[in-house]
């Protein structure tokens, strides 16, 4: 899943900031970190209730809470990381080409790999919301031997989203060049004023 993170920043490097006008490095720096800490909370939640006596009354166990908690964070983070980026999305024409006419052909090749990263990133979103319903019932709970649904819910997203973003690489999806120019302040003072909008240039 931490791919995705550092995908997203180079799809808002290229599209621009966005309506929330956020570095696209803070993407990778922030939800990386938030990953990790979600990953080691529900690897020590795992390990406690390794040694830990099952609950036979439907409650869950200290280690399972703990699971949950760490689960609980990976949705809050990538729920966030999702709203954030469909804040680079929508404001460009990469998935409204009625609204701001028709992109090139690279830009048709990026804004397919971005309804594949949208389409990963609600599955897992799925699937570790499922992983928190089924930890919740306890070792007995009803969803815990349902092997169709886990095989539904949380295999099948983690497979295909996996699969899509390699058949998708962003290697060959996501453009090597800026979609606008970044020019100097000094530049942007000489640059002609007709057809200029201030969307299309990055200042630094």
């Amino acid at each position: 899943m931490a791919p995705i993170f550092p995908t997203a920043a180079h799809v808002a490097e290229y599209l621009g900031r966005g309506v929330f006008n956020i570095d696209p490095k803070l993407y990778f720096r922030v939800f990386i970190a938030s990953d990790i800490i979600a990953l080691t909370v529900q690897t020590g939640g795992g390990g406690i209730s390794f040694g830990e006596k099952p609950v036979t009354d439907g409650g869950i166990t200290l280690g399972q809470g703990i699971v949950i908690g760490g689960l609980i964070i990976q949705v809050i983070s990538l729920s966030i990381f999702f709203t954030l980026f469909m804040g680079v999305i929508w404001p460009s024409n990469i998935i409204r080409p009625k609204t701001f006419g028709e992109p090139n052909e690279k830009e048709k090749r990026l804004r397919t790999f971005v309804i594949v990263l949208l389409v990963a990133i609600l599955l897992i979103i799925g699937r570790s919301a499922f992983r928190v319903a089924e930890y919740s019932e306890g070792f007995f709970g009803s969803l815990v031997h349902d092997e169709v649904l886990f095989i539904i819910f949380d295999g099948f997203p983690i497979a295909i989203a996996s699969t899509i973003m390699v058949i998708f690489h962003p290697m060959r999806m996501i453009p090597t060049t800026p979609r606008f120019p970044t020019v100097t302040s000094e530049e942007l003072i000489h640059m002609p004023y007709e057809g200029l909008r201030s969307d299309d240039i990055t200042r630094v």
